[in-house]
């Protein structure tokens, strides 16, 4: 019998490992359902009998969020210009997310605790091979690096010419960092440098501003909060700023896509309407930048006037709406179907009610980060550090492209569902931590 047992935790340790591995990888979606498939199915024929439902009343707050995302999600099928769109993405993108995260908090506020340092390990080792791989792929580019070459791993390849985006796998990399990072702090400061340059290597490879926004957005707040001694932060913010003025005045010399002494004329282009922001050209302006800055106006012109009323869930349909409910001046001056902002995108499609709903999911899950990150045991503060930090690096890339709905948002809410079981094992932190 303990053969069969252990031969079962191996095959759900091997599955898990899986399912980790491909979520960086583009279309691969076969293979992360059915590894993913295969792991709830042995789950549920082995653990099932351990399950404690009622402990999901632990995180009736979140639990209180998806209900509400839910309820909002559908009801905005009765205005969305595609409604079996709508459906589609409120299912795959909600509905079965959010059922995974529960499902994720049952097993692992059951699974012992040996199990459960593997499972985290895995995450570890898998995001790490993926760094390896992408310094793989750059090294087939000589190095390169420009502005023209972005090196995005087996998730958005290898980018030539400023073409494509990257900013996905920008966000596994600012993951990385933050264990880097934590590695630092609570574990072998050797093992760390190592991991620090590797993530750091990647972080320069990656070569988009969104990542680079998440990596200042890491230190800004790690230094903040981390250092017992002023002094120590101090002497970070002054490297900042006196970093942040020299490259102000480096940047006129970069291309368009880092140079800062253009910001007055982004200020002055958002005085324009939408649709006029089409002259950008005329200012030396980046073409991304002013596009983003065109979708997003014409998002909140339209939310100016009607806050609560949905448009229709769903990431891809921002063009479809914004098109049908704006007049042409108020329109961006090139539609994508995306918004490119996450924040923006969620309040334009589910108003403002399901903008709070959404900042909320994200209150909870950096609270429970930080709950865990004050447990006595290192191994649970790694991870707790490792979800919080690499979540504000999320966060940062959130606020550029439209990513919570892809395999980033399937690790969120994994991870999530993670550090809210971990959180509330008996034992692993006080109770004083754990009211909502």
């Amino acid at each position: 019998m303990s053969k069969y047992r252990n031969l079962v935790d191996y095959s759900k340790v091997l599955l898990f490992g899986i399912y980790i591995f491909v979520l960086p990888i583009s279309h691969v979606t076969a293979a992360q359902s059915i590894s993913l498939g295969l792991f709830v199915l042995l789950v549920l024929l082995s653990d099932c009998k351990n399950f404690v439902f009622k402990d999901i009343l632990a995180i009736k707050n979140i639990l209180f969020i998806f209900i509400g995302l839910l309820i909002l999600s559908y009801f905005s099928l009765l205005y969305s210009v595609d409604t079996a769109q709508s459906f589609k993405e409120a299912n795959s993108e909600l509905l079965k997310n959010i059922i995974i995260m529960l499902f994720v908090f049952l097993y692992f506020k059951s699974l012992p605790e040996p199990l459960l340092e593997v499972y985290m390990r895995l995450i570890y080792i898998s995001i790490a091979v993926h760094m390896l791989i992408n310094i793989y792929i750059w090294h087939h580019f000589g190095f390169e690096f420009s502005v023209n070459t972005r090196m995005g791993g087996l998730l958005d390849g290898a980018l030539e010419q400023g073409g494509g985006a990257g900013e996905r796998f920008g966000i596994w990399a600012t993951f990385f960092l933050a264990f880097a990072l934590s590695l630092w702090y609570f574990s072998d400061k050797k093992f760390a440098i190592l991991a620090l340059f590797l993530a750091l290597i990647n972080i320069v490879a990656n070569q988009t501003r969104a990542t680079y926004v998440g990596v200042i957005l890491i230190f800004m707040l790690l230094f903040t909060v981390m250092p017992k001694k002023r002094v120590t932060r101090a002497l970070f913010f002054i490297i900042l700023a006196i970093s942040t003025v020299s490259f102000y005045k480096f940047s006129d010399n970069l291309s368009s896509r880092y140079n800062l002494t253009h910001v007055n004329e982004y200020m002055s282009l958002l005085n324009e309407t939408p649709a006029k922001m089409r002259d950008y050209k005329e200012h030396g302006l980046d073409y991304s930048i002013a596009t983003r800055l065109s979708m997003w106006k014409s998002a909140l012109l339209y939310r100016m006037d009607e806050p609560f009323i949905p448009t229709g869930y769903g990431r891809s349909l921002y063009g479809k709406s914004i098109t049908k409910l704006m007049d042409e001046q108020n329109r961006p001056f090139v539609v994508y179907s995306q918004v490119h902002n996450e924040f923006i995108g969620v309040f334009f499609s589910l108003g403002i009610f399901g903008l709070l709903l959404f900042l909320a999911l994200w209150f909870y899950y950096f609270k429970m980060s930080i709950v865990l990150l004050r447990s006595d045991e290192s191994r649970f503060k790694i991870f707790g550090f490792f979800s919080f930090f690499g979540g504000v690096g999320f966060v940062a890339s959130l606020c550029f492209g439209s990513f919570f709905g892809d395999s980033e948002a399937k690790f969120f809410y994994l991870l999530f569902g993670m550090i809210c079981a971990i959180t509330y094992r008996k034992g692993v932190v006080d109770d004083k931590y754990l009211r909502a």
